[in-house]
């Protein structure tokens, strides 16, 4: 180990931010790593991955940290751990937040060492991809979830989990309030009684927002599982079902889901086997979402070309009602708002674009959208400027069936639009002649009143004369 970098962490002057990775250093260097971290009291991130490091070196890290307040993140990947030796002293560093230890060879029993450590710290985010934990580790780790209370992100790629221990797993989603994200991918041991036992757990669990299942067996009975759970769950943003055995009858069951999900951002069905009924099913299902803003999705495109065209185009205007959402619901006064005088100018932008993409597809929206995309155009801030823009360099696109012409909208007028136009002018000519009516009869009545008034008072007049 360079005694120079050791005098620099010990001094404080080796910065927040150390990268140590692929040095070599073996358990030697970690151990006299140690001492320097103790004294220590500004790093907060330290890189040692690929560097030779075994139990006793990470023994002494860890028992370094006991008196070390600063370190935030550590990196201990692609090393030869095995066991996390368990020191007996009562204390434990508060801390450290983030711990890689993945593509070492933790193992179950090492999980299980491993988990009474973390008892004892505040980690947010553990990653153990690559170490074969298996169903035992999984289920030692879903026991931890239960009461944990920190931890927001686990990774556990690649760590030969099968249906048990997904099982073990959905069993903590159950209880845990705070995992965010959770990772599964290339556990192709998991299948669908795991992904369903998952799904249910979902219906229930209100904090997880990304869930990875990519390469996880998972075929169609799977992913309607997931799709019913959708319906329920209001926090979900992403999912990842990649490289999976998915076929038409999965896809149909997603797009059932997607009409009725309101939270769901990004779908990653890319490498199932999808055909062109199940996309087409996917993008009809597109007109009625307004929140999915990324939807991987691979099948023969020879059949049917246009439709990912048109899945491209829905999910623009999806990013564009978001950033439109943006703007309209930030109650801020425009004058200090230079981000949001970025976001405009690039709702402006994204706006033409999304109309020269959907120039030829004349039934894809809805008037109400392109009512909304015509307002995204139409100036928020600088109208001069935007307008002038728009009669220089936007042509004539949707002409015909939808109607974007460069200053504003302009729909073709339909039978049904004339007759509802024709309907309109005879309601408001009855309601003029109606008034007219009214008007006559009120002036009627106010002249016969006046007549009466006058009647008699030329006639009270007369018998005052006629007694006198």
């Amino acid at each position: 180990m360079d005694s120079e970098i050791l005098k620099k962490i010990s001094q404080d002057t080796c910065g927040l931010k150390l990268d140590l990775k692929s040095r070599k250093i073996g358990d030697d260097g970690a151990k006299a790593l140690a001492p320097a971290l103790r004294a220590n009291t500004t790093l907060t991130c330290l890189d040692l991955s690929d560097n030779r490091i075994r139990d006793a070196g990470l023994d002494d890290l860890f028992k370094a940290l006991l008196q070390n307040t600063a370190l935030e993140s550590l990196y201990l990947h692609t090393n030869e751990i095995r066991n996390i030796v368990e020191y007996t002293a009562g204390q434990t560093n508060r801390t450290l937040t983030q711990l890689d230890l993945s593509y070492n060879s933790i193992g179950e029993t090492g999980t299980t060492a491993l988990i009474t450590w973390l008892g004892k710290t505040s980690l947010q985010i553990l990653d153990l991809s690559g170490n074969g934990i298996k169903d035992a580790g999984a289920t030692a780790l879903a026991t931890m979830l239960q009461t944990n209370t920190t931890l927001t992100c686990l990774k556990l790629k690649g760590d030969q989990i099968g249906d048990a221990g997904a099982t073990a797993l959905a069993g903590a989603l159950r209880a845990n309030k705070t995992l965010i994200t959770l990772m599964l991918n290339n556990n192709n041991k998991i299948g669908d009684t795991g992904v369903i036992a998952l799904a249910g757990a979902l219906r229930i669990n209100t904090t997880l927002q990304k869930l990875d299942l990519m390469y996880t067996n998972i075929e169609d009975a799977g992913a309607t599982a997931l799709a019913t759970m959708l319906r329920i769950n209001t926090t979900l943003q992403k999912l990842d079902l990649s490289k999976n055995f998915i076929g038409d009858a999965g896809a149909t069951a997603l797009a059932g889901m997607l009409r009725a999900n309101k939270t769901l951002q990004k779908l990653d069905l890319s490498k199932n086997f999808i055909g062109d009924d199940g996309a087409t099913v996917l993008e009809g299902a597109l007109h009625k979402n307004t929140t999915l803003q990324e939807l991987e999705l691979e099948f023969d495109v020879s059949k049917r070309p246009e439709i990912m065209i048109r899945i491209k185009v829905r999910l623009n205007y999806n990013i564009l009602l978001k950033k439109w959402k943006e703007i309209i619901n930030d109650k801020r006064p425009y004058q200090v708002q230079e981000r949001q005088q970025k976001i405009i100018d690039t709702l402006h932008n994204d706006a033409i674009e999304l109309l020269k993409e959907a120039r030829d597809l004349y039934e894809i929206f809805t008037k109400r959208e392109i009512r909304l995309i015509n307002r995204c155009i139409q100036p928020i801030i600088v109208p001069r400027q935007v307008s002038n823009y728009l009669n220089d360099n936007l042509p004539s696109y949707l002409d015909g069936s939808g109607g974007i012409k460069p200053r504003a909208l302009v729909f073709k007028k339909t039978k049904k639009s004339v007759q509802k136009s024709k309907r309109n002018k005879r309601s408001i000519s009855t309601k003029k002649v109606l008034k007219s009516h009214k008007s006559r009869k009120s002036l009627k009545s106010r002249k016969s009143l006046k007549s009466r008034k006058s009647l008699k008072s030329r006639k009270s007049i007369e018998n005052r004369k006629r007694r006198v």
